[in-house]
Formats: structure tokens, C-alpha cells, sequence
């Protein structure tokens, strides 16, 4: 059995209780949808990865053998952002938008999480693992979830609600999902509305650049364990585009990146001491295709939390580092942080 896999729980699939399991060597994909693949790929731009074996469904209970082949690396670095840091990248960024060099810029930061730390009762063994997967697939129904282990990226276990490409036959769905609120008593503001605004009109553009004609669906709200975003839904006809096209062009969205697109991943890849890695990148299949958001990298001695946050001329720092850690929570609660 190889080493190398990718189990996934759609969001489709919750009332089976039944998961996908991809395996073998990881590929470039290179671009065919004859038959369901997986997909994964860092947020930098590389290419769009796959496995070379095929998929087989079966039970969440089934899937515990393949715990034994996780393979968890020793973390070396064992980082975190600290507040001072967080809260300084936020003013370089308010001055660049002060500036006009952007709209938005997504920041991220992680969060490190030691296995000694008797404070953290945190577990790293291969039952612990398949036990936080099974919570991640009974706690959050409507979201992506997934368990990818490979020799280059790691072991990442995450719970992403944010679709980047939904299949249905010769139509697609997108999302526009930005502004995050974390009390059940706050009201959207303009900060969010515009967050999701910057969102929404890419998300418009890319599809007319494509030729495609888009229904938009009225904004909403949707929650995702202690937070809430704003969202519309973007549908078309893509008979005549292929897959691949419409992935790479969605991608980055100003969600994770900012906006404009080229000008916030430069900004970024220069202030952000850190890798994100598969952090904001792409995870799914052939069939749908999600933002990775709210995930854990998970080493041999510890984990590194990741989170992110759209920083705008509105934007206050300490509501922004409370922000990121409510949405650590999601995936880290699991861990019995």
C-alpha cells in the first residue's frame, strides 16, 4: 500500500457517512476529467497535483488502517506570529491601501502547538489522528473534509467551507465568501460588505473574461463553527471551458490573497515570514474543488495552525488577531487544544 493518500468527506456525502480515498504516486494533473481524481496545490501558484492510482469509496470507520501509513514529519521550526509582528504587518498594509497600491490584502499567520505542552493534552498517534478526522466529519457537515499525507507536503488534516469550483455536468458554482464576524450579536459593516464586494467582482470578472455568462445569487450569511462570512453564489454554463482553465484563473481569489491579485501576493510573499504551503492553496477533486482554509499541519511533535484575514483601510488590529484565532479554533478544538 503506498504511503501517499488523500481522504475526503464532501459536504455531499455526510449523510452516507462515507469518505473517497486517493492513493499512489503524486502527478501533475494534467488537466483530463475522464474519470474522478483528486487535486491539491500550494497556494504559490505551482502546478495542480494529483495521485496516479484510483479512488475507491468506503465507510469513515474503514479508513483507520490507513492511519498506519500517515506519515508525520519532525518539525524543526517550530513557529508562531506573535501579536507585536501581526499588528505591524497590518499598518505596512494600511499604508500601502493609503497609498493606492491596493484594495485588500489577505494576512496570514500560524500558530504552533507543541506535543509536550502538558497545557495542550495533545495527542499524535495514528488512532488520535482517524478521532479528529471522524469529530472534523460529525462537527462540520456542510464543509470539505479532509486528510492528505504525501513525502513532500506532509500530513495536513483540514475543514474548508469555501468552494472554488463545483461540477455538475456542463454547469458550474463558485463563491464569493469574504468578511468574517464572531459574535452572534454584531452586524455587518461596511469593512465586511467590502471585503466580500472585492471578493464577488473577481469572481465576475474572471467568468466574463471566460466568456461565461454568471447568475449571482442574492448576499447571505453562512457560519462556520464560531464565525460567520458573507457569501454569494456565482453559477454558469462552462460547456466550452475546460476545468483547469477555470481553477487556474479563480485562483488566488482576493479572499486569500487581496486585491488587486498580483500586486497583494507580491506584498505578501515579502512580509509574511512564513510558508503557507498547502495553507490557501486548492484540495477536492475533478468534481469540486475547495479553498484550503481552517486546517492544521500535523508533524510528530506538534502542529502549526494556520489563519488568515483581510485587512483593509477599516481594519483594527487586535479585532483582526482575535479574528485568526477564533478561526484557528475550528480545526485546533479537535486536537483538545
Amino acid at each position: 500500500m503506498d504511503n501517499q493518500f488523500l481522504i475526503v468527506r464532501s459536504p455531499h456525502q455526510f449523510q452516507e457517512d462515507t469518505v473517497d480515498v486517493y492513493q499512489g504516486k503524486v502527478i501533475d494533473w494534467d488537466g483530463q476529467i475522464a474519470e474522478k481524481r483528486a487535486l491539491f496545490k500550494p497556494w504559490n501558484n505551482d502546478a495542480i497535483k494529483t495521485f496516479d492510482g484510483d479512488v475507491q469509496r468506503c465507510k469513515i470507520q474503514e479508513i483507520e488502517p490507513f492511519m498506519e501509513h500517515v506519515s508525520l514529519k519532525n518539525a524543526e521550526i517550530k513557529e508562531s506570529t506573535c501579536q507585536n509582528e501581526f499588528s505591524a504587518q497590518i499598518g505596512k498594509i494600511q499604508m500601502g491601501i493609503g497609498e493606492n497600491q491596493f484594495e485588500k490584502v489577505v494576512l496570514s499567520r500560524v500558530k504552533w502547538i507543541d506535543k509536550g505542552d502538558e497545557k495542550s493534552e495533545l495527542e499524535l498517534d495514528e488512532k488520535s489522528i482517524f478521532e479528529v478526522f471522524q469529530k472534523a466529519c460529525k462537527k462540520y457537515e456542510k464543509s470539505f473534509v479532509y486528510l492528505i499525507s504525501t513525502t513532500d507536503f506532509g500530513t495536513w488534516l483540514g475543514a474548508t467551507p469555501e468552494i472554488l469550483v463545483e461540477l455538475n455536468h456542463a454547469s458550474m458554482r463558485t463563491m464569493s465568501l469574504a468578511g468574517t464576524l464572531f459574535d452572534e450579536n454584531e452586524v455587518w459593516t461596511d469593512k465586511e460588505k467590502q471585503e466580500q464586494s472585492i471578493t464577488s467582482k473577481h469572481v465576475s470578472e474572471t467568468l466574463s473574461a471566460l466568456g461565461l455568462i454568471e447568475n449571482i445569487s442574492e448576499l447571505a450569511e453562512i457560519n462556520h463553527g464560531t464565525v460567520r462570512h458573507l457569501v454569494q453564489f456565482h453559477m454558469a454554463d462552462i460547456t466550452n471551458v475546460e476545468i483547469e482553465k477555470l481553477v487556474s484563473n479563480l485562483h488566488p481569489t482576493p479572499a486569500v490573497a487581496g486585491y488587486p491579485i498580483v500586486e497583494s501576493v507580491e506584498f505578501i510573499k515579502q512580509m509574511e515570514t512564513h510558508e503557507r504551503e498547502l495553507y490557501t492553496g486548492i484540495i477536492g477533486t475533478t468534481e469540486e474543488v475547495y479553498v484550503n482554509l481552517r486546517c492544521a499541519q500535523i508533524f510528530s511533535n506538534g502542529i502549526k495552525l494556520y489563519a488568515g484575514c483581510g485587512i483593509n483601510s477599516q481594519s483594527i488590529a487586535e479585532r483582526e488577531w482575535k479574528e485568526t484565532e477564533l478561526k484557528m479554533k475550528v480545526i485546533g478544538d479537535l486536537f483538545f487544544i
